[in-house]
């Protein structure tokens, strides 16, 4: 019947002490480039960059209240990365998750997300790097993120198919 979906099995595996310390130090690097963007918001130009070409140069501009935006978008899209990755029952996954494979399905799960919410953090910082200091690390940091994205991706498929 469309729409009706087998519950899948309860989380039951305890999350290894590297992937909690991981997903804190993402978290708090998101809540501390928002912090730091806030505190910065006075001293911003009028106009700061919005959208960057493939050098990391700026080529559009917008008003200061972009980076309110900035910051509103950034962390409320951290925060649901951090958050999903504790629910790794409510992940889509690419195979059919049993009850005897759902627990290393689910570390895989969470694990990926886990990463993926480390590169989304790094963007953010090599963005804000780029609003408030015009530039400096910032395309460094906005390349690597955007590097790891698809790594974490990729390397967390190759991790869930081998668990199922």
């Amino acid at each position: 019947m469309p729409g009706t979906r087998t519950p899948r099995p309860a989380r039951t595996f305890t999350t290894g002490p590297w992937t909690r310390w991981i997903r804190r130090i993402a978290l708090l690097l998101i809540v501390g480039t928002a912090g730091w963007v806030l505190l910065s918001y006075s001293s911003l130009p009028s106009a700061v960059p919005t959208h960057f070409d493939l050098r990391g140069e700026p080529d559009a501009f917008g008003d200061r209240a972009s980076a309110l935006w900035l910051v509103g978008v950034m962390t409320a899209t951290g925060a649901l990365c951090g958050w999903l990755s504790t629910k790794p029952r409510l992940v889509n996954y690419p195979g059919a998750v049993t009850e005897q494979n759902a627990q290393a399905v689910y570390r895989e799960g969470e694990r990926m997300m886990v990463w993926v919410l480390t590169a989304f953090a790094v963007v953010f910082l090599g963005i804000a790097f780029t609003v408030v200091m015009a530039g400096g690390a910032g395309p460094i940091l906005v390349g690597a993120g955007l590097a790891g994205l698809p790594v974490s991706v990729i390397a967390g498929l190759i991790r869930l198919s081998q668990a199922e």
